[in-house]
Formats: C-alpha cells, sequence, structure tokens
C-alpha cells in the first residue's frame, strides 16, 4: 500500500488526500513522505493551474441541502482554508470572490445554512462583523453545558448584542474569585 501511496505523492497528488483516502493521520504520511522527497507545494505547484481549477477539487455538492461541501483543509473552527496568489484565505471568501465579486475590507462572509465548510455562494452573503456575530447568536438555543437560553436563565451584555448563560455565569465566578486568591498569594 505504501509503494502506491509514494507514487502517486511523486506524481503529484496532495498529501492531505492520500491521507484521508488511505486512512492515515496527516502528519504520520507527511514525515514519511517529505523523508522520500520534498513536498511539491514547494516553488509555484499551482502555477499551470488557475486558481477555481484548484477549488473546485476541493468541494462536492451535497444534494440534500444544497450545501457545497469543502473536502481541503479546515482551520480550528471548521472553516476551510485556501491559498489565492501564495496568501491563505477562508474558502468561503474564495468562493465569494470567484462567484459573487469583491468583498469591503470592513464586511464578512457569512453563511446563510449556519454549516462552516459549505462554499456555496448561493449560501453565502456579505455582512458587517455585528450582523454574523447577532446571526449567529441569535441562532443558539442553549449554552455550551446545555442550559437554556430562554427566560430567566438569559443574559444580554454588550449593549443587548451578546446573550449569556445565568447559571453558568453565576458558577464561574467563586471559581474566579478562588483562581484570583490564590494568584495573590503565590506572589
Amino acid at each position: 500500500m505504501m509503494d502506491r501511496i509514494i507514487e502517486r505523492y511523486l506524481a503529484g497528488e496532495a498529501i492531505n488526500r492520500l491521507a484521508r483516502e488511505y486512512s492515515i493521520p496527516y502528519t504520520t504520511l507527511w514525515q514519511r513522505l517529505v523523508q522520500i522527497a520534498p513536498p511539491k507545494r514547494a516553488q509555484g505547484q499551482h502555477e499551470a493551474e488557475e486558481p477555481i481549477e484548484r477549488f473546485y477539487k476541493w468541494l462536492i455538492p451535497e444534494p440534500n441541502s444544497g450545501c457545497w461541501l469543502w473536502l481541503g483543509q479546515l482551520d480550528d473552527h471548521g472553516y476551510g482554508r485556501f491559498w489565492i496568489n501564495g496568501e491563505s484565505t477562508t474558502a468561503q471568501r474564495a468562493s465569494w470572490r470567484f462567484f459573487g465579486g469583491q468583498i469591503p475590507t470592513d464586511l464578512e462572509v457569512d453563511h446563510i445554512c449556519k454549516n462552516p465548510t459549505c462554499v456555496n455562494p448561493a449560501h453565502l452573503r456579505v455582512v458587517t462583523k455585528n450582523e454574523n456575530l447577532a446571526g449567529r447568536d441569535l441562532v443558539r438555543t442553549v449554552c455550551q453545558q446545555g442550559h437554556p437560553l430562554t427566560g430567566d436563565n438569559l443574559i444580554f451584555e454588550c449593549s443587548g448584542k451578546v446573550r449569556r448563560c445565568k447559571i453558568c455565569r453565576q458558577r464561574s465566578k467563586p471559581a474566579k474569585r478562588e483562581r484570583s486568591r490564590q494568584r495573590e498569594a503565590a506572589t
């Protein structure tokens, strides 16, 4: 199996695709392959291929939702990453640039479908940061601990733009005080 992987890598296939296809952790495979030959991404790997062509290779349409699911690199928050002209950007921003036009510097690309891996331009819109955050917060019905964000358990902060869980807030206060006391005692 490793011989076939090496052969495909030397032919120019991306390590992340090979790792995904053969169910091998990316870093493990990368460490093995770079010992054999330097990564193909070094100096000008994509010069002959147009960015839009590379973009299409990393997505797959999902027929039920209409989302175009990003199969390439993801960041820590689950959003796709894509390189254009030597610059890393989110895949949804790249999609908007390819299909929707320019994005003013003070605006963000928001997912109408609320799926961070979706790059379908019909599911994207350009909004301000406040609009993006407000939409995200209103979708949540429970906090990270599973408490309902309704009624008496709801606290509004930042001029009503941010909703917080009252139970979690009350539980965190004693812990914060204790950490503060420990820091003071240590100094």
